[in-house]
């Protein structure tokens, strides 16, 4: 790098990665430059996610979604409107062809951020594959999967509320409300040592 361009490079970097007082720039995380290198890689056709989510465990998954989602709101905010949705449509139509783990399902779910209608799309697609998952999970154990179906459908609404989808959401929402219903029958009250007997 020119000696020109070392002092602004390394100011730009200090901006991107805040520090403790005692230091210049901080740790990288997320790293904002790797999420972006990982994006152009993917558009340019160097990888096939595909045969990365398939191959890879489900951390690694998680991981794998969450960078390229990141890395698709880097480029809406930047008006990188073509990059942004090559990103999203391949992480849309991912769920469709790659057999994701419930636990990368769930990481990828939790790490987007909430009330971002930029990723409300894919958010939907993520809360819908959990709750499937979840009413499966019920089927064969009620008491021990009903709060987690849940949370999910609570999640899964609240996203369809925020995707615009308002009697979707709704549906979803009563049918959380039914599950916790279901659950809370047939779960025994805690005994209270104290209570008086009679």
């Amino acid at each position: 790098m020119p000696a020109t361009r070392t002092a602004r490079t390394a100011a730009w970097l200090a901006h991107l990665y805040p520090a403790d007082p005692d230091r210049y720039w901080g740790i990288p995380q997320p790293d904002r430059i790797a999420e972006h290198h990982a994006a152009d890689v993917l558009m340019k056709g160097d990888i096939d996610l595909l045969a990365l989510l398939t191959a890879a465990d489900p951390g690694q998954q998680a991981q794998s979604v969450t960078v390229l989602a990141r890395a698709a709101i880097a480029h809406y905010n930047a008006t990188r409107t073509t990059d942004f949705d090559h990103l999203l449509h391949a992480l849309d139509t991912a769920p469709d062809t790659t057999p994701l783990t419930y636990q990368a399902i769930w990481i990828a779910a939790a790490a987007l951020p909430f009330g971002s209608r930029i990723v409300a799309p894919l958010a939907v697609r993520l809360r819908d594959a959990l709750a499937q998952a979840d009413r499966r999970l019920v089927a064969d154990s009620p008491a021990a999967f009903e709060p987690d179906l849940a949370l999910s459908l609570s999640s899964f609404g609240s996203w369809l509320s925020e995707a615009g989808r308002r009697g979707e959401a709704l549906a979803a929402i009563e049918e959380a409300v039914a599950s916790t219903g279901v659950w809370w029958q047939a779960t025994p009250p805690p005994s209270n040592p104290n209570s008086p007997t009679h």
